[in-house]
C-alpha cells in the first residue's frame, strides 16, 4: 500500500492518496482511495483521473 498527501494543483487542499494492489489467484486489484478532496467536483473529477490511469494500465499490460 502507498499512502501519500497530494496536492491539489491550486494547492488549496492536501488531500490524501491512498494506493493498493491487492493479488489474488488469476487477477489483481488495484484500489485508489482519496481522501480530504474539497468537494464533490473534486471527488468526480478524480474519479474520472484514476479510472483512466487504470485504463491505461490494463491497456499496456494486455
Amino acid at each position: 500500500m502507498i499512502h501519500r498527501k497530494w496536492f491539489t494543483p491550486d494547492k488549496s487542499t492536501d488531500a490524501v492518496l491512498q494506493i493498493r494492489v491487492i493479488p489474488a489467484k488469476e487477477k489483481t486489484t488495484v484500489s485508489f482511495h482519496h481522501e480530504h478532496l474539497p468537494n464533490g467536483a473534486a471527488r468526480t473529477g478524480m474519479k474520472a483521473f484514476w479510472e483512466n490511469v487504470l485504463q491505461q494500465i490494463i491497456l499496456r499490460v494486455l
